[in-house]
């Protein structure tokens, strides 16, 4: 069995990264299917409680931050968070740590559906943060019947409540719970 492996890496100017990674014993389609379909997210994410079609479709189209290397979106009005999630498919998620409970606004803004999905994030609370959740999966070399799957999240600290709360609660406490999903994730595909 494969060891969730972590490490920290510094991106761009004011952007944090916290890459995972794990080997799923499953196939890559198994794999990014389940973990791209909200509907799951619950099931395997342990601070999201919820996650429904954003019944704010237009909350994208009216954003001061929208990065260059993605095209401008179109939000999909017709999401289903029962399927994988799309290129500009939007989601409302219910995420909780310890007393915290915010609203996290997500849009599709890459996927291959096979082997790379990216997803942008904000959450007009904690002072609008903006995230970045990107998965990569590819075939394990020792075994290619198995998944190795690179998750890396992104977060933006422009905003004055994250600066506050800074790298200590992002290391201390998310982290914490980003290798738990994969874990989570892992134990949920190999026991189907």
């Amino acid at each position: 069995m494969a060891k969730t492996q972590y490490q920290k890496v510094n991106r761009i100017i004011e952007m944090v990264a916290y890459i995972n990674y794990i080997t799923i014993d499953c196939s890559m389609k198994k794999v990014f299917d389940y973990m791209t379909t909200p509907a799951f997210w619950p099931v395997y994410h342990p601070i999201s409680d919820a996650a429904e079609k954003d019944p704010d479709p237009d909350f994208w189209l009216n954003q001061d931050f929208w990065p260059e290397r993605f095209p401008l979106p179109k939000p999909d009005k017709n999401t289903d968070i029962n399927k994988p999630l799309q290129k500009n498919g939007i989601v409302l998620e219910t995420v909780s740590v310890g007393p915290l409970t915010q609203k996290v606004h997500w849009i599709g803004v890459e996927s291959n559906g096979e082997s790379h999905f990216c997803m942008m994030g904000k959450s007009n609370e904690l002072g609008g943060v903006v995230s970045f959740i990107d998965y990569i999966l590819s075939p394990n070399q020792d075994d290619p019947s198995k998944t190795d799957v690179k998750r890396e999240v992104i977060y933006s600290e422009k905003a004055f409540m994250m600066k506050l709360l800074g790298l200590f609660w992002m290391n201390k406490f998310l982290s914490k719970y980003w290798k738990e999903a994969l874990t989570n994730l892992k134990k949920i595909l190999e026991e189907k």
